[in-house]
Order: C-alpha cells, then structure tokens, then sequence
C-alpha cells in the first residue's frame, strides 16, 4: 500500500501539454462499421457481433475478441465484427494476429487498422503499402495523415536497432515538475520529456522539420538507429518548464528499452533485455489500444473503475471522465473547485484508496475538467481517466513489454 505524498496539492503546469501530446499522431476517425454494431445492440439484438461491441465497450479485450471470431465464423463477411476483433487484437498488440484477421479487407478503416498492426510488427513498407492504398479515402484519420512519411522513409528499413552498452542510468534534470532527461538525436544533444501519453518519438522542427526515420539516438552510451520520428512545434512545452526540449520520448521507445521511470529515485533506467522490478513489485496489465495508447486497469471503488490511460507528462494524479464521476455516484458539477486553476470547470475529489493493477494507493486528490472528450474516441478504446505524473512520479515504474505489463513499486 502507497500512500500518496501530494494529496494537499494539485499541480497545473504542464496539463495542457500533456494532453495535447497525448492526441498528437491520433485523429477521431469515424466508424461507420462499429456505430452500426453499437446501434443493433440498443434496439436489443444480441447477436456475436453486438456481444464483441459490448465487451469492447465495456473494456473486457479478452472477450470481445472471442465474441468477435464467433461473429465471423457465423458471417465472413462482417465487417463490424472484423474491425471489433481487430480493434481487441491490437490492445493486445498481437500484431500477426490482426494481420491475418485483415488479410484481404478494402474498407479503408480496416486497411488503416492492418496498417497499425504492421507498424507495431515494425514492418513499414507494408504500412506504407496500406496507407498509400486509401491515402484519400475517406474517411479522414490524422493519424495515418501524420504517420504516412515516417512509414515511407522507414520502408526496407529496420527500426529500432539497439546498440552500445547493456544498461544505462540517466539522471532526471533537477527541479522539473515532469521528468526529463539529456540525450542526443544524430549527434545533436537536447533535452527529452519522457511521456507515455505519446506513441513515436516526438522532435522539435527546429531538430527536423518533418517526420521520418532519424539515423541515431543515443541515450548515454546506449545507441538506437532507425527511430521513426514525429515533428512538433515543442516551443510551448518549454516554455511551460522553462527549459528547452527537443524531443519527447514515446512509450514506443520505453517499451523497447524495458525502461523504468524512477520518481523516487530521480532516474530513468533503460535496458536492452531484463528488468529492474523488484520482487514484491506490483503487477500491472497494460493494453495499447489501436496499437498506441498505453491504458491499466484502475479501480476507484470495488465497483467504479475501467482502464486509464498512463501520462508520465500530465502534472496532476488522477484525471478523471465526467462518467467516471458519475458511476461513484457524484455529480461533477457539484464538487469543490480546484484553488488556482485555470478553468472553473476543474474541481476535485478525494479518493480514499484506488488500486492500479496490484498496486494500491491511499489519499488520492482526482480532477474533473481535464480529460479530453474526445480521448475515448481518439484512443479507439473506453478510457474512462488517466493516471497522471504526479502520482506516477512518486513511484518507480518498470516496463515488462515481454510479459505485456508495468510493474509499480
């Protein structure tokens, strides 16, 4: 049990940077095929298809995936169906799983899903083949907009070549509300925001005007090559902290470096293999819906929870859903203002003790008014909050991609 040591105080620095960071290679493409799906359910049917809608809907990955192969056992040619279990699958990040569910798809929303699942499988040519093939289709999708370049700059490529030593321990910068550390891109060296709310690494376009593949990323004495890379304007971010950042390290790059984020100890570890958890750390399940936000199960009450998103770079504990609210029986509008916000719209709840995972944590202050309402839909999963720095920096948190979960101790 971890009780939580800023339960007096709600910081708000970084908020508006943090989320948009979170949103900044993902768009809010429509679905046709799922709001069909959703639509049958509310009139009552419950076919295999509305069970998969359902499940998914609920957060229950497991079985709307098996809910999903019933429906296309009974019909082929369910669309809906296919999108729900390639949806499920890609949370799972059984990327060969949902490549030979979309074998053979033209609908340009499954093609785009085929195309993440070969980006997360590394294979960027077929990525590229994909998303060329429905490059002005509609609907739109921003993030096959914003990831079309680096996919073909990366073709016949191998992304993420690891190199240089084991294991390295990197200081975070001292006084910074969000953890940052040194690094360098091509021989440049900059100062990085670690945030598990961005997918790929993200560069200032004073460091490349555009997205792409940059040659080498050093990380002290451990070496990347072949990093796909995002360009952003990240001026305002350092404005916010008073420093200059070059670049934001994505949970793309934390998975494959089996890092861990150490608040206690002020460092970021990163490991070509292994783990630094401990022991009696507590397991946490993660999943990446549509392939790239990181999401935990979190439980506010024994019955109010579902699965948050991770944002190391959000300056706040607990961000929680106008629904999320609800379903603890409160009504947003009547909770306390936060002192000192920015908006009035930005209240507070204390939370006795939610659990992340195995882990719990005592005396959590939660906020209403930050989280996007459109993240659900951006995200292509139910996401009912997000877990933010100021409580995840109190914490030393280990990625365990080879067993699909976080360890937090």
């Amino acid at each position: 049990m971890t009780r939580f040591l800023g339960a007096s105080s709600v910081g708000w620095l970084a908020t508006v940077a943090a989320i948009a960071l979170l949103s900044s290679a993902c768009g809010p493409p429509d679905r046709p095929a799922t709001r069909t799906a959703a639509n049958e359910h509310r009139r009552g049917e419950r076919s295999w298809r509305d069970r998969a809608m359902s499940a998914y809907l609920h957060g229950d990955i497991r079985t709307a995936r098996t809910a999903a192969t019933k429906a296309l056992a009974e019909n082929p040619r369910d669309d809906a169906a296919r999108e729900v279990g390639a949806r499920a699958g890609l949370a799972e990040r059984d990327a060969p799983g949902v490549i030979e569910l979309l074998r053979g798809v033209h609908h340009p929303i499954l093609v785009r899903l085929r195309a993440r699942a070969h980006v997360v499988n590394d294979d960027f040519a077929a990525a590229a083949h994909d998303l060329e093939s429905v490059e002005r289709e509609q609907p739109e999708d921003a993030w096959a907009a914003a990831v079309l370049p680096v996919v073909r700059e990366g073709a016949g490529k191998h992304p993420y070549q690891l190199g240089g030593q084991e294991r390295v321990v990197l200081p975070l910068l001292a006084d910074k509300p969000l953890p940052l550390v040194e690094m360098s891109v091509d021989g440049r060296t900059i100062n990085a925001l670690v945030a598990t709310s961005a997918h790929f690494m993200v560069v200032d376009d004073g460091v490349r005007p555009s997205g792409g593949i940059v040659n080498r990323v050093a990380f002290g004495a451990m070496t990347v090559d072949n990093v796909p890379v995002l360009s952003r304007d990240l001026g305002p971010i350092g404005d916010q902290l008073s420093i200059p950042v070059g670049a934001v390290i994505g949970v793309e790059m934390l998975l494959r470096l089996h890092a861990t984020i150490d608040g206690r100890q002020h460092q970021l570890v990163l490991r070509r293999s292994g783990t630094e958890a401990g022991a009696r750390g507590a397991p946490v399940p993660y999943l990446t819906f549509d392939g790239s936000f990181l999401a935990v199960p979190v439980l506010l009450t024994d019955e109010a929870g579902g699965w948050f998103a991770v944002d190391t770079a959000g300056l706040f504990p607990i961000a929680l859903s106008d629904e999320a609210v609800r379903a603890l029986g409160r009504n947003p509008a009547s909770l306390p203002r936060a002192p000192g916000a920015p908006s009035e719209d930005i209240r507070v709840l204390q939370l006795e003790t939610i659990r992340i995972g195995g882990a719990a944590v005592e005396g959590v202050p939660a906020v209403t008014g930050l989280f996007p309402r459109g993240l659900p839909r951006a995200a292509g999963g139910p996401i009912g909050g997000i877990v933010g720095g100021q409580l995840l920096g109190q914490l030393k948190m280990s990625f365990q991609p080879d067993q699909h979960r976080l360890v937090l101790e």
